[in-house]
């Protein structure tokens, strides 16, 4: 499963920095400049500039392609998960993500019944994908490279489960944390 636009855009947004509600819309390109001028009168994010400046081939191979592999290893079928371990991978790295993949899916113990329609197979068991999710995001909360960006992440991850915005079409939005509102347009 390919991820959507939108969904690729809304994890690069999240991972790039700690905007509180983002709404991301097309095509990811471009997405640091825009933040960038969105941003005007403040210090333009070093790490958006080198983010926007990495060619895509080594992004892919060190974020993308790893997490994608980690999604595709559970079953995960929705946006919001494939878009989560890409937005881990990116904020801690392939390694770490692929750790706290398996302490999640080492979490679960027997099946989980749900009701998002969607299951993913951890240890021989059926789990209901947003129940795997919503641990992951408490493993996530947990881990040793907590942040103020990390918190914010999983924070607008948990509106979107709150809002059943599982997967994404062309757009996406998500609640505001702070005063801050930034929409993205490709």
């Amino acid at each position: 499963m390919k991820l959507s636009t939108a969904t690729l855009g809304l994890a690069a947004v999240l991972a790039v920095s700690s905007f509180h509600q983002a709404e991301a819309i097309g095509c990811p390109k471009n997405i640091a400049n825009q933040l960038n001028a969105l941003n005007q009168g403040s210090t333009p994010s070093s790490f958006a500039a080198k983010f926007n400046a990495a060619p895509e081939s080594v992004r892919d191979s060190q974020f993308f392609t790893p997490s994608q592999e980690l999604a595709a290893n559970i079953g995960a079928n929705f946006d919001i998960t494939r878009a989560q371990i890409y937005d881990a991978a990116i904020q801690f790295g392939a390694s770490e993500a692929s750790d706290l993949v398996r302490t999640t899916s080492n979490a679960f113990t027997s099946d989980v019944a749900g009701t998002s329609g969607s299951t993913v197979n951890v240890n021989g068991h059926k789990v209901d994908e947003i129940a795997w999710l919503n641990r992951f995001l408490q493993e996530r909360l947990h881990s040793t490279k907590h942040s103020d960006s990390n918190d914010a992440s999983v924070k607008l991850y948990q509106s979107l489960i709150d809002e059943k915005q599982y997967n994404w079409d062309k757009s996406v939005s998500g609640l505001a944390i702070t005063k801050r509102n930034i929409i993205i347009w490709c």
